[in-house]
């Protein structure tokens, strides 16, 4: 895929991330997208913009609400770390990254001012008016708190099986996007929930140890976390954490490692893009890759019907390379929209067999070949002459 149909796609789908409840793409095929971006124009300015432009009514964030750089592997992991303990780091708090919507509440004298989304980290979506219909938000705190209180909005699982699947949503992630921005009122807000993560304000500690603490004696509910003196004890658990995570209520994309002192998270301060050097993002392993679709070859099975396979440029999954994928029948090759030239996105079900799960992208002069399209036609004209 050329650079330029790459940022078409990552803008279009940033964009219906942010500001739809209907992306056009999973967390994890844009990250792959993004990868991509980055090994063809690491300096192309998509690459460090924070969000999506927010809709409806905006206020400005008191202080940039960034998002964090990604730790891709060990080797970026034990970078990072060299890089705090240069600050003198020497403790480290790992708490769980929520799949949900950024939001920021903004506290006066202890009483809720407004509750906004994170938008492109500058300005963010009020979205008030949902906010305090949401658990774990509080009109009044119980201290003249003043400053922002910063979390996740996330869904249930057992909430969305309960009060969202029957009414043909179609994930936890994409229904508190919709719910949280409806202006309508649609009576659905109740079922969410904001999760803390950060305390903006001259309270709460100077640890994020003492600040989650401060937190929770005000009644909020905050992100699981764990504190670690030792790097490679923290990097064992998130490993843990990830053949884990499906068993819990909520979902996770990952974990986030913070330095634990604010005092050296100011120092180390953020980048231009508004992403503190003080914290990465550590998300759990991809399960498939985007690859190119080079061919599809024909073969005959052992009952004697004939079996489309996809060649695929060859890319790694889960340490084991992928160059080929079984496309089960034509009618399969129809579903997906697919022909030899598109990139397409590829898992391995089981953690065994390669499968095509969705066209990503298609170039202006794709084709099938002579024969699949011939078989294709066939199918079709003996379904139509039943």
């Amino acid at each position: 895929m050329d650079k330029d149909s790459l940022v078409r796609l990552l803008e279009q789908a940033a964009e219906a991330y942010y500001n739809t409840s209907i992306p056009v793409m999973s967390d994890e095929q844009y990250d792959l997208l993004i990868e991509q971006l980055r090994e063809i124009d690491p300096d192309h300015p998509l690459l460090y913009k924070v969000g999506a432009r927010p809709m409806g009514v905006t206020f400005k964030h008191s202080i940039p609400a960034g998002s964090q750089e990604k730790l891709k592997d060990k080797n970026a992991f034990d970078r990072w770390i060299r890089q705090a303990q240069d600050y003198g780091c020497r403790r480290y708090a790992l708490g769980y990254k929520y799949d949900g919507l950024t939001a920021v509440l903004d506290y006066a004298n202890g009483k809720l001012v407004r509750g906004l989304l994170r938008g492109d980290g500058i300005e963010g979506e009020d979205i008030s008016a949902n906010i305090v219909k949401m658990k774990n938000v509080k009109l009044c705190l119980p201290s003249s708190f003043t400053g922002s209180l910063r979390g996740e909005i996330i869904l249930a699982k057992s909430d969305f099986e309960k009060y969202f699947k029957p009414l043909a949503y179609t994930n936890p992630r994409n229904s508190a996007s919709g719910v949280c921005r409806d202006q309508k009122g649609t009576g659905l807000c109740e079922h969410l929930s904001i999760i803390y993560f950060d305390i903006i304000g001259n309270e709460g500690g100077e640890t994020e140890e003492d600040r989650l603490a401060y937190a929770k004696s005000l009644g909020l509910e905050v992100a699981e976390t764990c504190f670690f003196s030792d790097p490679e004890e923290m990097w064992q658990h998130w490993i843990e954490l990830a053949s884990k995570r499906d068993a819990l209520d909520y979902e996770i994309d990952g974990t986030v490692v913070r330095v634990n002192d604010i005092n050296i998270q100011k120092a180390m301060g953020a980048t231009s893009d508004l992403r503190p050097k003080s914290q990465r993002c550590l998300k759990f392993e991809a399960q498939g890759a985007l690859s190119e679709l080079l061919s599809v070859e024909l073969s005959i099975g052992s009952n004697g019907a004939i079996i489309p396979t996809a060649k695929l440029k060859p890319v790694q999954i889960g340490g084991v390379t992928v160059s080929s994928a079984l496309l089960g029948n034509f009618q399969e090759i129809e579903r997906l929209g697919i022909a030899v030239g598109d990139t397409v996105y590829i898992s391995r079900r089981g953690d065994v067999i390669p499968k095509i799960e969705h066209l990503i992208d298609k170039p202006a002069d794709r084709k099938l070949g002579t024969k699949v399209i011939e078989k294709i036609e066939e199918r079709k004209n003996k379904k139509g002459g039943k």
